[in-house]
């Protein structure tokens, strides 16, 4: 009885590379912004320069409230609009239409305390309509600071009912599905 026994010597290099990855397992990440980097973060043309490095690891997801401090400005440096005078911060709820499209898309990139220079393509701003201040087809940019954000679930799916984390439990014990918890 004989038989053939196949080593790892004898597999080719492209087998090799078949053997070693899984589908799905490769994963695309480019490496953190340096301050005063810029880098595209869509291929739809938005650009994020890092300003002042953030805190922690998380960021805000779509359908969260967000509170920001921006200003936004035409590329030759014309204010259009600003959260910093007067000092009024924006709240709103991430990715329903309250901001621009790029902007919210830049603010899903940031962590606690960034500043962050976005930098719009005119159809992820205001497009052919424009605005106030911002000719049409214009490309816009916005300085945006992340002051906090709340995790917003919609625990029915139909906006019955909503449940805002307003502060993280600072102990690592949970409660069980038999464990009676007080609001």
């Amino acid at each position: 009885m004989s038989m053939a026994i196949e080593s790892k010597a004898n597999v080719s290099s492209e087998d090799d590379e078949e053997l070693d990855e899984e589908p799905g397992e490769a994963i695309e990440s480019a490496p953190p912004l340096k301050v005063g980097e810029e880098r595209e973060i869509s291929n739809s043309g938005l650009k994020k320069k890092l300003i002042k490095r953030g805190v922690g690891w998380e960021t805000p997801e779509f359908g969260y409230e967000v509170t920001v401090h921006y200003v936004g400005t035409l590329l030759d440096g014309t204010k259009f609009e600003s959260t910093r005078e007067g000092d009024q911060p924006l709240t709103f709820k991430l990715g329903h239409g309250e901001v621009a499209k790029g902007l919210a898309m830049g603010i899903v990139t940031m962590k606690k305390g960034e500043i962050a220079l976005f930098t719009v393509p005119s159809d992820m701003g205001y497009g052919s309509a424009g605005r106030d201040g911002v000719p049409a087809n214009s490309i816009v940019q916005f300085e945006v600071e992340l002051i906090s954000w709340i995790t917003v679930v919609d625990v029915t799916k139909d906006g019955g009912i909503i449940k805002r984390i307003l502060e993280q439990g600072n102990s690592d014990r949970q409660p069980s599905e038999l464990d009676e918890v007080f609001v």
